[in-house]
């Protein structure tokens, strides 16, 4: 191959790579990042509990490894925006999304993260004394108070008042294609 070739060669190839739908978009400023992210969550939900690590790579899609309470440990479940995949102790079966209730756990903090991925564009956060940002929004499970860093999109806390549900989110990052791939 010419040498005058590999250049521009090189150069479109490049190009082309940072083009792909596939690629993750970081948060923009002042936004939370509700897609592209993992982290660890404390949700308490109703008079329980639940602890576990969060994976969300796009739109539809969720995964949750449950953490505590020791009973459930080990219990995985993911959205992959058609079905339902639940894992425990080496059994894996799927679930019909239909048969889950809108206020299911997994369901609920899935739902709100599509809601405010569509209200995020449209809605200002509002900036609050202790410098994290809130995104209020509707959701098929009522309205949503999301809390987040608005220099990072970092998840910071969820809200859903009509579900009693309280998420809090720690060891937040943005997931990039070395970590999808893992």
């Amino acid at each position: 191959m010419p040498r005058r070739l590999i250049l521009p060669l090189c150069l479109m190839l490049i190009l082309s790579l940072l083009m792909m739908p596939g690629c993750k978009q970081a948060a923009s400023k002042g936004q939370p990042a509700v897609t592209g992210f993992e982290c660890d969550a404390d949700v308490n939900y109703k008079d329980m509990n639940v602890k576990g690590h969060l994976k969300r790579q796009a739109e539809g899609t969720l995964t949750m490894e449950v953490t505590e309470p020791e009973t459930l440990k080990g219990l995985s479940m993911e959205w992959n925006g058609e079905t339902i995949s639940i894992k425990l102790y080496g059994f894996s079966f799927g679930v019909n999304p239909e048969q889950i209730p809108e206020s299911a756990l997994g369901k609920s903090i899935l739902n709100t993260l599509d809601a405010a991925l569509k209200a995020k564009d449209t809605a200002s956060a509002a900036k609050g004394e202790d410098g994290t940002a809130k995104l209020e929004g509707d959701s098929e499970n009522g309205a949503f108070e999301l809390y987040f860093d608005p220099s990072s999109g970092a998840l910071l806390e969820l809200k859903i008042p009509d579900l009693d549900l309280d998420a809090k989110f720690s060891n937040f990052q943005a997931l990039t294609e070395a970590s999808d791939a893992a």
